[in-house]
């Protein structure tokens, strides 16, 4: 997990974020199931007074297992 903001006024700021997440089962040795590799966010924030606005962008890579007890054939 790394993350670093940087403020580019006195009213604007900027964070980015990137999570590596390597979920296994112990028992079995197989990848937990709805969990992605790859987390990636960036994020940009203003800021007036009493208001505040922002907006994220989100990356999350490809599951590589789902439950598919759970998908209809």
């Amino acid at each position: 997990d790394i993350s670093s903001s940087i403020s580019l006024s006195s009213h604007l700021s900027t964070k980015l974020g990137y999570t590596f997440l390597w979920a296994r089962d112990i028992e079995d040795n197989k990848t937990l199931n709805y969990r992605p590799k790859h987390n990636i966010v960036f994020g940009i924030n203003y800021e007036q007074s009493i208001y505040e606005l922002g907006a994220d962008l989100r990356y999350l890579s490809k599951v590589e297992n789902i439950d598919f007890e759970l998908v209809e054939q």
